[in-house]
């Protein structure tokens, strides 16, 4: 008589792919139940929203740290490099940049005020719709 050989613990994968499905496929049906994807797209857009205020406040630093003097020196080492340019066109690029500069300067503490006013304004709408996406879970 021959002896029977031992099994090897082998995984099986069926069991295993079946647990997996019906976990995945459970938290799939839980996520759409409860409306996940709707309050994620809620959250994602008041984000959004939030960094166009707070774009305003960058632009506003950059124009309190941007010096006209740094700026011109840089922009003609740069456009120094630059194959095929004119110095008609050049100067048009110098001229443009320049008057871009002394405007964002001008205005960067009334852009700060307006940028913090909306930061504050929309960072409320974000916190009240994340407060309300977690009483929802």
């Amino acid at each position: 008589m021959k002896e029977p050989k031992p099994q090897k613990n082998r995984p099986d994968f069926k069991k295993f792919y079946a647990g997996l499905k019906y976990y995945v496929l459970g938290l799939y049906h839980k996520f759409d139940e409860d409306h996940v994807w709707i309050m994620s797209a809620s959250v994602a857009f008041n984000l959004i929203i939030c960094l166009i205020p707070f774009t305003l406040i960058l632009f506003s630093l950059l124009g309190v740290y941007l010096t006209k003097e740094g700026t011109t020196e840089y922009l003609n080492r740069a456009l120094e490099n630059v194959v095929g340019i004119t110095p008609e066109l050049k100067q048009k690029i110098t001229g443009t940049v320049i008057s871009g500069i002394d405007e964002l300067s001008r205005n960067s503490t009334f852009a700060a005020i307006i940028g913090t006013i909306g930061v504050i304004w929309t960072a409320s709408g974000l916190f009240s719709t994340i407060r309300d996406v977690l009483n929802r879970i």
